[in-house]
């Protein structure tokens, strides 16, 4: 195991050239910052209306990624709808939060497939990443947290 961070999913990864996701749970130009330490990982996933304006989707601007677990070439998150209050209402069962994973399978050192599944394994919804940033230094402090107007959370 390592002490330092790790570069299999470390960086910044972005919806592939072929485009936007578009499925049952998240909808928009994904961006998703990725620190991985050994065979732990967080980060945080935005979604964006317009990939080249990168405004943040008013259903759900961003979310963190937690409970990074990293198995081969894939590593799964718990998706935290905490900042998606318009998306909570759809992902809410009998006043439980539906719980969904991300996981990430990576096909090269610059692209991923992503998956979303329910709680049962069942796969929602599928989609292509590209590395775009690929050294930790090069993500800042503010990309590493969900920004809400003059909010700022962690995770």
């Amino acid at each position: 195991m390592a002490c330092g961070p790790s570069d299999e999913f470390t960086g910044r990864w972005e919806s592939a050239e072929n485009g936007q996701a578009s499925g049952s749970v998240l909808n928009g130009y994904l961006e998703i910052v990725v620190g991985q330490y050994g065979n732990d990982a967080s980060g945080v996933l935005r979604v964006y209306d317009d990939p080249f304006l990168k405004f943040p989707s008013a259903q759900c601007p961003c979310m963190y990624l937690v409970d990074g677990k990293i198995r081969g070439t894939t590593v799964t998150f718990v998706l935290n709808f905490e900042h998606c209050t318009a998306m909570v209402a759809d992902h809410t069962h009998e006043g439980e939060k539906t719980s969904y994973v991300l996981s990430l399978d990576s096909l090269s050192d610059f692209s991923a497939a992503g998956r979303i599944l329910d709680a049962n394994a069942n796969e929602l919804q599928i989609f292509d990443l590209d590395r775009i940033e690929y050294e930790d230094e090069l993500i800042d402090e503010v990309e590493r947290t969900c920004v809400m107007g003059s909010q700022q959370g962690n995770p």
